[in-house]
């Protein structure tokens, strides 16, 4: 499986005139403020989830306080996802918030699937299993629709999920990486249908489509969906898989009716041209590793 992966990355990365065409499309969508606004349409009740490392618990506070600012939601609960609860429940005051310990939403731990390099860069299995833990909430989530937010990020414009005629949103980035449309290939045995990259920092999810996603997995591997998935991880790769570009590009080949794409209008804190441009950006991600 590692063989066929690692000739997709390389295939991928071969297709330089169809990357950077689409590439080029996506900024000028961003230049022409395409989908910077969002209307108004029937609120609908929604749960946000966020898991989170200690290193990004200090952000947490800003982002949960910028949720205001999602339109076309009511929000039922905030929660947090974390392996170090009581640590983040004395920074965290917010009514609506419930505490989940990561153990309580997979069957597996952290260690189940490790994930050492072949380079310097540490064990990269805390990050993969925080993926595992984004999807896995829809086992339990008792909501129709989730919204996962990476902890360090924060909204400063008004923005939606869902477009004027009720279809998920999908924001498109400018990141293009190989290996995630590589493990979507070796995943589903099908090209992923995207033009830009969806790994956008927050994503609305399907508590049934997920669930169908899963279904479909475990079918073509007949293994569990998270053995499916880990077997992807390559010991050459920091970044084998992505659960924003995995579950976008199977709503755009499942369910397309179902999806509206948008350009993303996010940056991170670090832009120097931030302060005088606030109003072309509808978020901003603090990255740690900035």
């Amino acid at each position: 499986m590692i063989k066929k992966l690692n000739s997709q990355v390389k295939m991928l990365q071969q297709r330089g005139p169809w990357k950077y065409t689409h590439f080029l499309m996506l900024k000028l969508a961003k230049s022409l403020k395409i989908g910077l606004n969002f209307p108004y349409i029937t609120p609908k009740n929604i749960d946000i989830v966020y898991v989170v490392h200690q290193k990004d618990s200090g952000a947490l506070n800003r982002s949960i306080n910028s949720l205001n600012l999602i339109k076309n939601i009511k929000i039922n609960n905030i929660f947090i996802i974390s392996n170090n609860v009581a640590h983040i429940r004395t920074l965290i005051k917010d009514h609506r918030v419930i505490f989940i310990d990561e153990i309580d939403v997979v069957d597996f731990s952290i260690d189940h699937y490790p994930y050492p390099l072949e380079s310097a860069l540490p064990n990269r299995s805390g990050w993969l299993f925080q993926q595992f833990l984004k999807l896995g909430w829809s086992i339990q989530s008792e909501s129709e629709n989730y919204i996962v937010i990476d902890a360090d990020t924060y909204f400063i414009k008004p923005i939606s999920f869902f477009d004027h005629r009720d279809r998920f949103i999908f924001f498109g980035v400018e990141e293009w990486w190989p290996p995630y449309f590589a493990a979507f290939n070796l995943l589903f045995n099908e090209r992923p249908p995207a033009l830009w990259s969806r790994v956008a920092h927050m994503m609305i999810f399907n508590k049934k489509n997920v669930l169908r996603m899963f279904a479909e997995l475990e079918s073509i591997h007949q293994v569990p969906w998270h053995e499916a998935i880990a077997k992807t991880r390559s010991l050459s790769s920091h970044a084998c898989f992505s659960e924003y570009e995995t579950y976008a590009n199977w709503m755009l080949l499942r369910n397309p009716k179902q999806c509206s794409v948008r350009p993303s209008y996010n940056t991170n804190a670090n832009n120097p041209k931030l302060n005088n441009n606030c109003k072309n950006f509808n978020s901003i991600s603090s990255h740690s590793y900035l």
